[in-house]
């Protein structure tokens, strides 16, 4: 794959959708049934543990195929290169947004969000811990509906506070249920669309430290993604074990963006199979 096509996509500026023409998300009577009985029965949590346990097993080995072919391992090693490049920009133009406490940074961040995707939302209520250090920056609780930011670096905030609203425009969705059994998907697409949304900001503002900050994680996400394709189909089997699920995904949906751009996300999180949807396009 042409290496001015891969950065022209990753840096593609995807005209927002104007709130008259976004379709309005409201979350599926089939998802509020899983998490009453999910809350309520032991046993029906174990056997949907289970369930999604394999079904996260199935799209893990079957990204790991899709992402083997020569073109699509070079399109992920290139932009590995690319995101690792981009951890050099910090120049900022303005550091009084990042006084901001974390709610504050909704607003801002969940309407690149919205726009992007062409997608509307109810609001989900946002909180802060600043006093407890937790390994993820941040929680969305899809029981409850709301997004919880820990003690992180500030310059971090906007990509994490996009990343926890793109979890509850995937449990929003009519199609939520196809999302939920799957954190390959979940995390896969929150990831790069997180950062995407970071980078809009960073190139809106000027404050490019807001685009350094997630372009390591990304950076190492998709080096991972190298190792676990050479390493072959026998791993695979321990991908829940070893917390790697999500890799795959996230070069999935990168390469994804790399070959058609942003559009993309707005594709995938329409489908009603966006898993299938997602493989398809790595073809």
């Amino acid at each position: 794959m042409d290496k001015g096509r891969i950065t022209a996509n990753l840096e593609e500026r995807i005209k927002p959708i104007p709130k008259e023409k976004r379709i309005f998300l409201k979350r599926s009577k089939a998802l509020e049934k899983y998490i009453s009985d999910y809350k309520e029965d032991d046993n029906f949590r174990y056997n949907e543990w289970q369930h999604i346990k394999a079904n996260t097993i199935l799209l893990y080995s079957a990204l790991i195929e899709s992402l083997s072919s020569n073109e699509n391992t070079e399109c992920i090693e290139e932009m590995a290169h690319y995101f690792n490049s981009k951890k050099r920009e910090n120049r900022i133009i303005d550091n009084k947004p990042f006084l901001r406490r974390g709610p504050e940074w909704f607003d801002e961040m969940s309407e690149i969000v919205k726009g992007m995707l062409g997608i509307e939302t109810d609001r989900p209520p946002v909180f802060e811990n600043r006093h407890l250090v937790f390994r993820h920056p941040g929680k969305y609780d899809a029981d409850k509906k709301e997004i919880t930011l820990h003690n992180i670096n500030p310059y971090f905030v906007p990509e994490v506070v996009a990343h926890e609203y793109i979890h509850h425009a995937q449990y929003a969705f009519k199609y939520s249920m196809s999302w939920k059994y799957n954190k390959v998907l979940l995390e896969g697409m929150a990831y790069p669309l997180g950062n995407a949304s970071a980078r809009e900001y960073a190139f809106e503002s000027g404050n490019l430290i807001a685009l350094r900050t997630g372009s390591s994680y990304l950076s190492e996400g998709l080096m991972q993604t190298i190792k676990l394709i050479k390493e072959g189909e026998r791993h695979r089997k321990t991908c829940m074990e070893r917390n790697v699920e999500h890799y795959p995904g996230i070069a999935a949906f990168l390469v994804a963006e790399a070959k058609h751009g942003k559009k993309i996300y707005r594709e995938i999180i329409k489908s009603p199979q966006p898993a299938e949807y997602l493989i398809k396009k790595l073809k």
